[in-house]
């Protein structure tokens, strides 16, 4: 056992970056039928989102809201009209139910 450890260290010594050869995979794999592509290019991997312009966020929303079948947010006024919502501080009317 020792003379298999000692010719592993030599072997290691002599070229510690011995590449492998282009058919095989790894240490447990079988070997490939034919040696990778080298001048292969694979896309570079992303797992978040890519951030959204504005207009991007824009076009999405009215996407949405022409799906849903609001025709245009022109007349759309933000806060509502006094009129429409009641006054700050007003008490809601209660209706009493009789049994």
């Amino acid at each position: 056992m020792e003379a298999l450890y000692k010719k592993a260290h030599v072997a290691i010594r002599k070229d510690p970056l011995l590449k492998r050869s282009p058919t095989e995979k790894g240490f447990f794999c079988e070997k490939r039928a034919k040696p990778k592509d080298a001048k292969a290019e694979f896309p570079a991997k992303r797992w978040n989102a890519a951030k959204k312009s504005i207009e991007q966020k824009k076009a999405r929303i009215r996407q949405k809201l022409t799906a849903k079948g609001v025709p245009s947010l022109a007349g759309f006024v933000w806060p509502p009209p006094a009129e429409a919502t009641p006054a700050a501080g007003a008490v809601a009317e209660t209706v009493a139910v009789e049994e």
